[in-house]
């Protein structure tokens, strides 16, 4: 991987649509050809495995790390001695030269979250470790009230929420295109 790609964050409270919303960010940013990496944090632990299977066995018989391979992917359980939830750098070693990294939860992360409000969901404020770039809501009067306003994009929206994530982290695909056929291009010159 040759620069680290750019990892954006949706924090809200549970029942938000939060993970609604991420579903369709990332089926329309791979439609339009951008390979994206997904991280959920929860607050739960989860198995992505059987109790009771081979490698559920395994790990419950005190592999520090187990994986499973499959025809059509695979996963790996990494014991933690306590509660650990590492920064999403940690899984770039695991990725497929993602274009950017959607991660849902962690709003305690060092990166860049967008906040998602809907006004049905009654929820106590979610405390950031940084204001938000944004705030995704469907509320037109939401006021984040924190010292600053963040912009606002409509939670119904998500082709907006696109429009924002491609204008502010991810290349112009026509930066990166190559010249065209029959371009004659020298070292410096920048067509």
């Amino acid at each position: 991987m040759s620069k680290q790609p750019p990892i954006i964050g949706f924090v809200a409270p549970s029942g938000t649509g939060k993970t609604t919303l991420v579903e369709q960010l990332i089926e329309r940013l791979s439609q339009k050809g951008f390979r994206v990496s997904a991280i959920k944090y929860g607050h739960h632990d989860a198995q992505p495995d059987t109790p009771g299977k081979d490698s559920d066995r395994l790990r419950k018989a005190g592999a520090e790390s187990t994986f499973y391979s499959g025809p059509h992917g695979w996963f790996q359980i990494r014991s933690a001695p306590e509660p650990a939830q590492p920064e999403p750098s940690f899984f770039l070693p695991h990725m497929d030269n993602p274009d950017i990294i959607i991660v849902e939860g962690m709003k305690r992360g060092n990166f860049p979250k967008f906040l998602v409000h809907r006004e049905a969901a009654e929820a106590k404020p979610i405390e950031l470790s940084a204001p938000p770039i944004a705030v995704i809501t469907d509320q037109a009067d939401y006021s984040y009230d924190r010292g600053y306003q963040p912009e606002q994009l409509p939670l119904n929206d998500p082709d907006a929420v696109v429009g924002f994530i491609e204008a502010h982290f991810l290349p112009n695909p026509d930066d990166t295109a190559p010249p065209p056929e029959g371009a004659i291009v020298t070292p410096g010159d920048p067509s």
